[in-house]
């Protein structure tokens, strides 16, 4: 039976309409899935689509297409369009689809630093430093290359919710609060944390004498430790800055009365070779020199509840819900702590002179933890 008039009219924009709609979906797809040029695919793919549909549909007559049927149509069509275009693009799912590891660490990264010049560790963003060699490794790993962002103690983990940094690589320890905000691949470094104090500064009152410690460090734990112990026997005054490094020159400062500083040991050690420590809650060291002052603490025994917190597992933070780059990221980490031109030469040119021979040193994890493997807070 033939069809009417009417209803040919409409098969005619089915026609179009579902080819437009067909078009729209797959620019949805490809801008979940692709690098940052999907985007204009996203609009072209649809819009090229459209424009066919609604051709085949309109066939070219002798006798002309009225205007009025233009204009209905392709209105439809753009707003169509439109509408579909504008979901692909503000789509609130899009924020959760770059768990790729080529497409998150692939591209330019901006990579968190330690704020101020952290001897050994990270120098301006510079290659000189532990971290920035890992830096460098994993962009090396990605062919791709990294830009330093100075993050503060305190905002490390809310730069990445934000997206203002895609990795945090500043002496980042991997702990339970943090993994719940971040994911945190590693470790990549091991460490003890704890009070330190200046031996320099032995004769300065204890109720004169200053504990200084860094906003949103792991330090802070070891602090309140310390204040409740010793708070009015050995000092008097909590001072917070923002950085370790603000911390360790007051330490060093003749004519400052900071005599104690809460931060890791191979933070402190590095920042300052020359200086006499000892360890503020009296701790045996596992070596010392001469005269009593501390070369290596050693880590932390186990079984202390004193000192379950003062074992430090540096890893690497990237935004949070991302797995497969997390796993990825764990193989780099693995690679680097393997191979000659990882861990031992970033150590060698960096850590060696002052911690000690990287062979046998404590300071290398030998593998990072295996994403979800239980109390190790690593991708979780």
């Amino acid at each position: 039976m033939a069809l009417g008039e009417t209803g040919t009219k409409y098969l005619q924009r089915a026609f179009w309409l579902s080819l437009t709609v067909a078009g729209i979906l797959f620019g949805i797809r490809f801008h979940l899935t692709s690098s940052d040029g999907g985007g204009i695919l996203t609009w072209l793919v649809p819009v090229v689509t459209a424009v066919v549909g609604f051709l085949l549909g309109n066939p070219i007559r002798t006798d002309g297409v009225s205007q009025r049927r233009l204009i209905v149509n392709g209105s439809l069509c753009l707003l169509a369009i439109i509408g579909m275009g504008t979901l692909a693009v503000l789509a609130p799912w899009r924020t959760q689809t770059d768990d790729d590891p080529q497409r998150y660490l692939g591209r330019p990264l901006r990579i968190g630093v330690t704020t101020g010049s952290l001897d050994g560790w990270s120098r301006g963003g510079s290659s000189n430093g532990f971290d920035s060699a890992l830096a460098d490794f994993i962009a090396a790993r990605f062919h791709t290359t990294w830009e330093a962002v100075p993050v503060f103690g305190h905002d490390r983990v809310q730069m990445l919710e934000q997206g203002e940094v895609d990795l945090i690589i500043a002496t980042f320890t991997i702990n339970e609060p943090r993994a719940q905000r971040v994911d945190m691949a590693g470790p990549y470094f091991i460490d003890t944390t704890g009070v330190w104090m200046n031996a320099a500064k032995a004769g300065v009152p204890p109720d004169e004498a200053k504990l200084c410690q860094a906003e949103g460090t792991t330090g802070v734990g070891a602090a309140g430790q310390f204040r409740r112990q010793y708070l009015g026997r050995k000092f008097a005054i909590v001072d917070t800055e923002q950085t370790t490094v603000e911390c360790i020159d007051k330490l060093r400062r003749r004519d400052d009365k900071t005599t104690f500083v809460a931060t890791d040991w191979s933070i402190l050690r590095a920042a300052d070779t020359n200086l006499n420590i000892l360890d503020g809650n009296d701790y045996l060291p596992r070596d010392v020199d001469v005269r009593g002052y501390v070369l290596d603490p050693g880590p932390p025994p186990g079984g202390d509840p004193l000192r379950s917190s003062d074992l430090q597992r540096y890893g690497v933070a990237l935004r949070n819900n991302h797995p497969r780059v997390c796993a990825a990221l764990t193989d780099v980490i693995n690679e680097f702590l393997a191979r000659d031109d990882g861990f031992a030469a970033a150590y060698d040119q960096n850590l060696q002179a002052i911690l000690g021979a990287v062979q046998g040193d404590w300071h290398n994890p030998r593998r990072a933890d295996a994403p979800g493997t239980p109390n190790s807070y690593s991708c979780m």
